[in-house]
């Protein structure tokens, strides 16, 4: 048996940036895919978030975590947009991940997907690091952002005197959505 949790770290939703919410749905994920808990594992999970009625310390979400994701043959981890977060939380997590890639015969998976941040650079030594590189030409970005300029031109929404200040828009756009 394998399991895959997922979360997704977004700037527009500071809650999703909190440390004890990406633990929070990681857990939650593993709860509802292992099937049945073991009574110890349920126990805690009861213990934690039925009984208490209120969110778990760091290091009981830390230790449950770890709990849970050892009964499976294999568990995935994927963290999306970890720079989002502060630094501080991306050192917790880091170091937590680092934690659990070291347990022994532990077949965990972590992928995580992040802008280079040199505090993540720095942290992630022991994970393998795959960059996409920078994306010096992106002709769906372009067209995008083309398509949209000349919609709101054709509907009167803005105007232009020279050509050349469309282009320029266009180009700062386009250069600015580098790393999308």
């Amino acid at each position: 048996m394998s399991i895959l949790t997922y979360f997704f770290c977004d700037f527009n939703d500071q809650r999703s940036l909190e440390i004890r919410t990406i633990l929070g749905s990681l857990i939650k994920q593993a709860v509802s895919l292992i099937d049945p808990l073991p009574p110890s594992i349920q126990e805690k999970v009861e213990n934690n978030y039925q009984v208490s009625q209120r969110t778990p310390d760091l290091v009981t979400l830390f230790g449950l975590l770890e709990s849970l994701i050892q009964l499976p043959e294999i568990a995935y981890m994927v963290i999306d947009g970890l720079d989002e977060c502060s630094e501080n939380n991306r050192h917790q997590l880091l170091t937590f991940f680092t934690r659990l890639i070291n347990l022994q015969n532990r077949r965990i998976k972590i992928i995580i997907s992040s802008r280079p941040e040199l505090d993540i650079m720095r942290l992630a030594t022991r994970f393998q690091q795959i960059s996409l590189g920078e994306a010096k030409y992106r002709p769906d970005i372009e067209a995008y952002i083309e398509e949209e300029i000349h919609q709101k031109w054709e509907r009167n929404k803005i105007s232009f005197n020279n050509i050349s200040i469309m282009k320029e828009i266009k180009d700062a756009l386009v250069k600015g959505a580098e790393g999308m």
